[in-house]
């Protein structure tokens, strides 16, 4: 009965409902503690985790996932482990902390691969490159990214390998590599339209938008990443707003609308700072003291 509860939870969190995921994992987390299964507990708090960084409370997931790591590493699951570090990387990588991010990361892929978990260690692949690109190594992300993302499509896992095409399309981006890109485009609305998970069809939705505007089209790229916003906004998809927000005022500080982006970023900014999302925060910081490049666009 239990397993069966936090299934529905499972399926509430790839339908846009948290609220309603959150309260069903709570619910079983109580009773997996009344009889002390301790497996479950650690599952349980690490799902928890996941909601708490999505809708915005970065010191509440990083506490709640540090309990789910104690719980798995005193019960000795390896495969939990692995989970718990994975989580704990992600949120290490919003603090702003890649170094650390990098090592949980390369942690849980060791742990993965170790206990033969091929579809998730190409998971832990998709966020190393993440951090590659966030270092300024997107020629590495995407040697990663398309090693996870064949890996993926061959263990038939549709919502982590459009989860890596997303990632994907934001390295060739990284590098100006724009040509030729239809392909890939329509891979990544392919596996969009396939998915059931709401949160990864809206950051493909978000990559493609970024493609878009690196273009040239800012006025579709507009369109797409307002229309990120406001479905991120409605499942309370907190860090899916804030890259949102973010590119929205990049794209403004390239335009003709630089006083609209500055004053976007700073808001962005001071917010990020404030709930602990020093990636973006910093990148806010950067975007707005960069010298305008106006780029007129359709």
């Amino acid at each position: 009965m239990a397993y069966a509860r936090a299934a529905i939870g499972v399926t509430l969190i790839r339908t846009g409902q948290l609220a309603g995921a959150e309260e069903r994992f709570r619910e079983v987390l109580t009773l997996s503690r009344k009889f002390a299964r301790r497996d479950l507990e650690a599952a349980l708090l690490d799902n928890l985790a996941w909601i708490l960084w999505v809708r915005g409370d970065l010191p509440a997931a990083g506490k709640t996932a540090e309990e789910a790591a104690a719980i798995s590493r005193q019960t000795g699951q390896k495969r939990f482990v692995a989970f718990h570090l994975f989580t704990l990387g992600t949120i290490a990588r919003e603090r702003g902390d890649l170094a650390a991010a990098r090592t949980m990361h390369e942690e849980s892929l060791a742990l993965r691969n170790e206990t033969g978990q091929k579809g998730r260690a190409a998971e832990s692949q998709i966020e190393l490159a993440r951090i590659a690109i966030e270092e300024g190594n997107a020629a590495d992300a995407e040697i990663l990214i398309r090693k996870a993302s064949n890996e993926l499509g061959a263990e038939g896992i549709v919502d982590e390998e459009a989860n890596a095409v997303s990632v994907l399309i934001q390295a060739l981006v990284a590098q100006g590599k724009l040509a030729n890109t239809g392909q890939i485009l329509d891979r990544a609305r392919a596996l969009s339209s396939r998915s059931e998970c709401v949160f990864r069809r809206l950051q493909v939705a978000f990559a493609i938008a970024g493609l878009d505007a690196a273009l040239g089209g800012t006025a579709k790229a507009r369109k797409e990443l307002e229309s990120v916003l406001s479905a991120a906004e409605r499942a309370s998809f907190y860090s899916l707003q804030l890259d949102a927000r973010l590119a929205l005022g990049q794209m403004e500080m390239r335009s003709e609308q630089t006083a609209a982006g500055r004053a976007r970023l700073e808001t962005l900014e001071a917010e990020a700072t404030a709930k602990g999302y020093g990636l973006i925060a910093r990148k806010a910081a950067e975007a707005r003291a960069a010298r305008p490049q106006i780029r007129p666009g359709p």
